[in-house]
């Protein structure tokens, strides 16, 4: 196993100044966008995410908790449309709000941007922003009548919003052509863009200031304290089965249908495998090392009426049916990056 040692000081500081470029990236999208959704309610996130896997880095502490675990989904989503389709650049900015590629509903638009350092990407920036129209049925895209998501809004695939730093208006023209408030739409677009350009100049100020390597070991060192923090929580649990069962009124489509939310945890109290992120460890599975997990903010166990809300869960897990009761397990396992199997 490869040692990365560095000093407590400079590792403190690495970490000050790489939350802070998400926390200024956080700041100028609240204060510029049109929308109050964004400005006051902070329906939002920033982050920077792993250059090969997409998982999150460091996150803006003003945005939305619920995106701290979907946004690296969404960077996965672009990472897989590169290396399907090539071509990507420096200057190159990817725009999209597909529910099925990482993300939540439509009205939550994410741009994405590869960071490259010495003709290779360092990592990646990333902003969401939920906008304010996005066409669908009704205004606002709140509604709740509809039976799939094509009626909430327009569904926008991962695509090139800028090219080699190049905007492409016909793009812009698509998306606003299908808002009934263009301007407001035009307006949180533009904020998220700046947000984007000012963390990339921070970002390469600090690598300007420290050097890629030193920037990345601070990062791999976060990420296994983070690791070995969560293990030490998770193993302070006592060894047992936790179970919640709760109701919804409906499931959004029939008034009669109760829906159950039911959810397992299961602890066999063993969380001392092998670490991820060391070396020797070459991503093998530890046996002794597995546990099972339901994640009830995924909002798993819930029928709505139509196949689309589970395709994150088909991805992720397995799901059983039985009735209206649905559940869904996560095998989260040593040695497997995010945990799901």
């Amino acid at each position: 196993m490869t040692s990365i040692k560095m000093d407590p000081v400079t590792l403190a500081i690495l970490k000050g100044r790489l939350e802070q470029i998400a926390d200024e990236m956080d700041a100028t999208l609240f204060r510029s966008a049109f929308n109050p959704i964004i400005a006051e309610a902070h329906d939002a996130s920033h982050g920077i995410y792993d250059a090969q896997t997409g998982e999150t880095l460091v996150q803006g502490k003003s945005g939305l908790p619920i995106f701290v675990g979907v946004m690296a989904f969404a960077v996965k989503a672009v990472i897989e449309r590169v290396e399907r389709d090539g071509g990507v650049a420096d200057g190159d900015v990817f725009i999209f709000n597909d529910p099925y590629d990482g993300g939540t509903h439509l009205s939550d638009f994410r741009l994405v941007k590869p960071i490259f350092r010495n003709g290779e990407i360092f990592c990646y920036l990333a902003s969401v922003g939920h906008w304010h129209d996005v066409g669908g049925n009704v205004p606002g895209n709140y509604n709740p009548q509809a039976t799939e998501s094509f009626q909430e809004g327009m569904l926008i695939p991962p695509v090139k919003l800028f090219e080699a730093g190049v905007l492409k208006s016909d793009i812009v023209a698509i998306l606003s052509a299908n808002s009934r408030l263009p301007n407001s739409l035009y307006g949180d677009m533009n904020a998220q863009i700046n947000a984007l350009d000012l963390g990339h100049q921070r970002l390469a100020d600090l690598l300007d200031e420290y050097g890629e390597t030193d920037v990345s070991a601070a990062l791999k060192l976060l990420r296994q304290r983070a690791d070995r923090m969560m293990r030490d929580h998770l193993a302070a649990l006592p060894d047992g089965t936790i179970s919640v069962e709760d109701y919804l009124d409906n499931d959004g489509v029939s008034d009669d249908a109760d829906c159950a939310i039911c959810d397992d945890m299961v602890f066999p109290g063993n969380f001392d495998g092998c670490n991820v992120f060391d070396d020797d460890c070459d991503n093998e599975i530890d046996e002794d090392c597995s546990y099972i997990v339901d994640n009830p903010m995924m909002g798993n166990g819930v029928e709505t009426g139509s196949t689309g809300s589970y395709q994150m869960f088909q991805r992720l897990g397995t799901r059983s049916f039985d009735g209206q009761t649905q559940s869904v397990n996560y095998v989260m396992e040593a040695g497997l990056p995010g945990g799901a199997k």
